[in-house]
């Protein structure tokens, strides 16, 4: 299976969904509350084992915040 790290969750469902695999989704937290989840986008960290390791990035350049 190709490297999905850095693609958003959604490209990757449907990616996966398209191949035939209904992979689990798990959410990597950070240990605090995030600040503006909204303006985030969840992204692959790693696909093993039908596993997706998501978690939410900033698609914003520093100046934009």
């Amino acid at each position: 299976m190709e490297n999905l790290a850095g693609m958003s969750l959604e490209e990757a469902l449907e990616h996966l969904v398209h191949c035939g695999i209904q992979p689990q989704v798990v959410f990597s937290e950070p240990p605090r509350p995030p600040n503006d989840q909204v303006r985030r986008t969840a992204r692959i960290v790693r696909y093993e084992n039908n596993v997706l390791l998501c978690s939410y990035f900033s698609d914003t350049s520093p100046e934009d915040n």
